[in-house]
This record gives C-alpha cells, structure tokens and sequence, in this order.
C-alpha cells in the first residue's frame, strides 16, 4: 500500500466524524462528507474516491450503506461511477 494511500485511509474515518449528526441517516451523513471533502479540498475534483467495499470497511458501515449514498451522488453528477 503506497503512502497516499494509507493517509488517505486514515482520513476518512476522521472526516466521518466532523459528519456524525448531520444527517438523520448514516447515508446522508457519508453523501454530506463527500461532498465536504471536496468542497474543502480534501479531495481534488478528479481523484479517485476508494472502493465501496474499502470506504465501507474504514468507515464501520455496511456496503449497501456506502453504495447508496455513492449512487445518489452520481445521480446527481457529483461523481462519476
């Protein structure tokens, strides 16, 4: 696992954070981050978010969680699939 990974990793979890009770769902609560990180710069519109699975697994959430609120924010071209 490169550098940019494992920070990238570590982050998550404390960006979730700043999330908790944002929304009344654990959905809402992950699409508000996302969007925040790149809003913020965190994340450089472009770069790759990780996997459903990864984001799922760092976060503590079930993928089916992590897939959803992926899906509504392609739904809304915020990201790309």
């Amino acid at each position: 696992m490169t550098r940019h990974a494992r920070t990238s990793e570590l982050m998550w979890p404390r960006l979730f954070k700043r999330f908790e009770g944002t929304s009344r769902t654990l959905q809402g609560q992950l699409r508000d981050m996302l969007v925040h990180s790149v809003m913020e710069g965190f994340l450089s519109p472009g770069e790759a978010l990780p996997s459903s699975r990864l984001l799922a697994e760092i976060l503590g959430m079930s993928r089916a969680t992590v897939t959803l609120a992926l899906q509504a924010l392609a739904d809304k071209g915020l990201i790309v699939a």
